[in-house]
């Protein structure tokens, strides 16, 4: 199928999309135009991109009849490219399809627990150590300078996001990673707008995807939202029992409170990190007190956006008109229609 790709002049480019079943005995075919119901999605919550999409599962009238099975490979490429990698997680068969999910190596970043040891090295050299630790042969990453020294015991994907936060507070930076294909990218997030070039048809001129798009829908949420923090260091009380909180610690948006009423949530901090105990609770305040704001829209389709892209936007419904983060995306082929729908946040 053919796709729309923003090139890096910013002109719209048309390349051909492949869908590609690799078996766990390496035998790999194009199943492009047996594929039905495609969606790639990109989370809020999570850096593992996943796919679902259906295939024929009958033995007659002369269709191609993909047999994929859990563990099995799909690969999306993009003009030759290889664009996301997926290992199926699950096939359930129900005449006359099987629909199939999968999930990209990410998934393997959550699942394996490391025990690895940084001495001295700049946060760049530590993200490159955990991608070899999981055998990742190609990485990308941005320069992240700051210098890191310790013993880490926990998930690929909780130490990245240490070392990010490292970086992070060092320069007031925001950082990700995701997969692009085989190679895992580190990148640091910026404000700079991303191009969404897209041309209908040969004798319409190309635009851009912003311009053109369905009403957008919004919601605000303080479900998840804390407007104060307390800071605790645990104790033992008598045979091991918990006693009274050490230390405390307590920082609270008196505004939000007004408004919304007291939502108080329990930090608890290590012994080890008592002399930071003021500063914790403060960044936990700043990540929790904000209200959940959600915006969706579904725009045309181009292959190459990507969760925390920024992009130009209007809407005169919801009154936005300039940037706005990407949060989350599903890409979206379904009879012979290429949509994305984008969870968008405001940007200030």
């Amino acid at each position: 199928m053919e796709v729309w790709r923003s090139g890096r002049d910013g002109s719209a480019e048309k390349i051909l999309l492949e869908i590609w079943h690799t078996d766990t005995g390496g035998n790999a075919a194009d199943i492009t135009s047996v594929c039905s119901d495609v969606k790639i999605s990109e989370s809020e919550s999570g850096r593992c991109a996943e796919i679902s999409l259906s295939v024929p599962d009958v033995t007659n009238l002369g269709i191609t009849r993909p047999l994929i099975m859990a563990g099995d490979k799909i690969t999306v490429k993009a003009g030759g490219e290889e664009i996301y990698i997926f290992v199926v997680t699950s096939a359930d068969r129900k005449y006359p399809l099987r629909t199939v999910k999968g999930r990209d190596f990410g998934q393997y970043f959550e699942k394996n627990e490391i025990v690895i040891q940084f001495s001295g090295i700049s946060c760049r050299e530590a993200c490159r150590k955990v991608f070899e630790t999981l055998g990742v042969a190609e990485a990308e990453v941005c320069e992240m300078s700051e210098t890191i020294t310790g013993v880490y015991i926990d998930s690929a994907e909780d130490v990245l996001g240490e070392i990010m936060k490292l970086q992070q507070n060092a320069d007031g930076a925001e950082y990700d990673y995701r997969l692009e294909g085989r190679k895992a990218v580190v990148y640091r997030l910026t404000d700079e707008a991303v191009s969404l070039r897209y041309k209908p048809a040969e004798n319409v001129a190309e635009f851009d995807a912003g311009e053109h798009h369905e009403r957008m829908s919004y919601s605000h949420d303080i479900g998840s939202m804390y407007n104060s923090v307390r800071a605790v260091i645990k104790s033992s009380g008598k045979k091991g029992e918990q006693g009274l909180p050490s230390k405390t610690y307590i920082v609270t948006d008196n505004e939000s409170v007004a408004k919304y009423g007291k939502r108080e949530k329990i930090l608890n901090v290590s012994s080890d990190k008592a002399d930071e105990i003021e500063e914790l609770a403060e960044n936990e305040l700043k990540d929790k007190s904000e209200i959940k704001r959600t915006v969706k829209v579904v725009l045309p389709g181009v292959i190459n956006a990507r969760k925390n892209d920024v992009i130009e936007i209007k809407d005169d419904y919801i009154g936005v008109d300039g940037k706005m983060r990407i949060k989350s995306i599903s890409h979206s082929f379904k009879g012979g229609i290429y949509t994305m729908e984008l969870g968008l946040e405001i940007m200030q």
